[in-house]
């Protein structure tokens, strides 16, 4: 890069490089991976910036939701002991999974799009 360029980059302007032609301490395949960024269209993400606030909210209720009913599961079945008292069922491990499993999920995505709504991208 001569000078005058490296002087215009710093001035915050920007410099447009042809790489039809190449420098000659430049390889042919990075030449052609340059030119094809170059060529490529810009970076647009998936759900739009706007949407991240209402996402985050939604996410984090049911989060906080899911969470409250984890916790405060039901016995499933009533359980028998030795002697033939019977005492509460502990729930059903599948129940258990997919409770925990969707709030953990719900929290964890809810608090990226959270951080990502107000700038902090993560």
């Amino acid at each position: 890069m001569s000078r005058s360029n490296t002087k215009s980059l710093r001035r915050g302007r920007r410099v447009d490089r042809d790489f039809s032609t190449r420098p000659p301490n430049m390889s042919a395949s990075y030449a052609a991976l340059a030119a094809e960024h170059a060529s490529s269209p810009q970076f647009s993400p998936l759900v739009p910036r706007a949407a991240l606030q209402p996402l985050a909210i939604i996410l984090l209720i049911a989060a906080f939701i899911l969470s409250f009913a984890f916790s405060t599961l039901r016995p499933s079945t009533a359980a028998t002991t030795r002697k033939g008292q019977q005492h509460g069922g502990s729930p059903s491990l599948a129940r258990e999974v997919t409770l925990g499993g969707a709030a953990s999920i719900a929290g964890g995505v809810g608090l990226v799009l959270a951080f990502c709504a107000i700038g902090a991208n993560v």
